[in-house]
């Protein structure tokens, strides 16, 4: 992790007091509700209000992998979800407690996405291909999940991101591109015209201009309308 103050001139450590390994990509999120606070998953879930200065622990994982997924509730910025390899964790009091999710499947979530009114409900993907186990949700902080998986096809779900203000409408980064489904849609829309079928790896949303936009793996960034 790396900080700048001075607008991208120069960078500096941002480690701080953090004495645990990191992902390849090692995930870090600026909370939702308090701009001055950021977080940065490692082996455990670590929380900066200095910039990266100094770092307080907020978890204390049994399993020694490395996070890959951290993400906040907007609607209530206490309830935080953490994953990695062997395990998907929740707490709903900003780190004091955490609950270890059992009640997936096994594989590797590749993302996390919360509503922004309900901070009950979230969404989780995973990558692999164990066929219609891509997508669950849960109203209930995790305690009951149903499977929206079925018209998807069985390829690897690779990032999510929520739409703010919208029906549930959520969108999904796949090994072919990008798929939509909201509360009022049966099956998962494609949602990748003019794009190559591509591995997309993130996608997020622009809302001032009403755009999503969606990385990709060897075929640079791409943006569209919203559905």
């Amino acid at each position: 992790l790396q900080r700048s103050t001075n607008g991208g001139n120069s960078f500096n450590n941002a480690l701080g007091n953090i004495n645990e390994t990191g992902g390849w990509v090692t995930p870090w999120l600026q909370d939702p509700v308090a701009a001055n606070t950021i977080y940065a998953g490692f082996i455990n879930v670590w929380k900066s209000t200095n910039g990266g200065v100094s770092w307080t622990k907020i978890s204390n994982f049994s399993n020694n992998a490395n996070l890959n997924v951290v993400t906040i509730s907007p609607a209530d910025n206490t309830k935080i979800w953490a994953a990695k390899s062997g395990g998907l964790y929740v707490t709903s009091n900003g780190g004091s407690t955490w609950s270890t999710i059992t009640n997936l499947p096994s594989g590797t979530i590749t993302g996390i996405a919360c509503s922004d009114t309900d901070p009950n409900k979230a969404w989780v993907t995973f990558s692999g291909f164990s066929n219609v186990n891509k997508v669950f949700y849960t109203t209930d902080l995790g305690a009951t999940w149903t499977n929206i998986s079925a018209s998807l096809p069985n390829v690897p779900v690779n990032c999510i991101t929520y739409q703010n203000n919208s029906n549930d409408g959520i969108y999904i980064g796949t090994d072919l591109g990008v798929f939509f489904k909201d509360a009022s849609l049966s099956v998962w829309e494609p949602f990748f015209n003019g794009l190559p079928n591509v591995i997309v790896t993130q996608l997020q949303i622009y809302y001032p201009t009403g755009k999503i936009r969606a990385s990709t793996y060897g075929r640079g960034l791409w943006e569209s309308d919203l559905y």
